[in-house]
């Protein structure tokens, strides 16, 4: 931890997202025309030259329009840029023009996709729908349950009642909700 190049560890999903935009630029810049055999260590990739070149393809791509993306991969050549090739301050001063050129404006408020997704709760019917369908399902499994054996179909209708309902009483991301061991992270206070 007081080790001048100390940097915290990230999850496993965050290396493998880090190793395929890595793996996209170095494919943008060897479309971009540089020979791939000369991309042998991350310093080709954040020379400003082939980073400049790599991310002109990818912003090309996109119709000359900004993104998220490329801004993220910019920010990814800038990182590893200082962070692990070491480059000098001129370098990292290129790099990080290309962040702020390439990265839009900072979104303010929902995109327009999760609004158009969520307008369907602009109905009071469908807001109460969703609250109570967890209870309709254990309703619907508890009838047959009398009748026959619950299987697996009926196991997994139930798994789903649950997660509804746990996100919509909780704040809990999705990989949270799938990590969640019943002894470890849900204590009973009472019968």
């Amino acid at each position: 931890v007081l080790a001048d190049d100390y940097a915290p560890s990230v999850k496993p999903s965050t290396v493998a997202m880090r190793r395929k935009q890595t793996l996209q630029c170095a494919t943008a810049l060897v479309r971009s025309g540089f020979p791939i055999e000369q991309i042998t260590s991350l310093a080709i990739l954040t020379q400003p030259a082939n980073a400049k070149a790599a991310l002109r393809y990818l912003l090309n791509r996109k119709g000359g329009t900004t993104t998220p993306y490329l801004g993220q991969q910019a920010q990814l050549l800038r990182t590893i840029g200082k962070h692990w090739v070491k480059a000098g301050p001129e370098e990292v001063a290129t790099l990080a023009k290309f962040c702020s050129g390439l990265s839009p404006e900072k979104q303010r408020g929902m995109t327009e996709k999760n609004r158009k997704r969520l307008r369907q709760f602009d109905l009071p019917e469908n807001v109460l729908a969703l609250l109570h369908m967890p209870t309709a399902i254990f309703k619907a499994l508890d009838k047959p349950a009398k009748e026959r054996p619950i299987g697996r179909k009926d196991a997994l209708r139930a798994v789903f009642a649950v997660a509804v309902h746990l996100l919509t009483v909780t704040l809990l991301r999705v990989d949270n909700l799938v990590g969640l061991d019943l002894g470890r992270h849900l204590v009973e206070h009472r019968r």
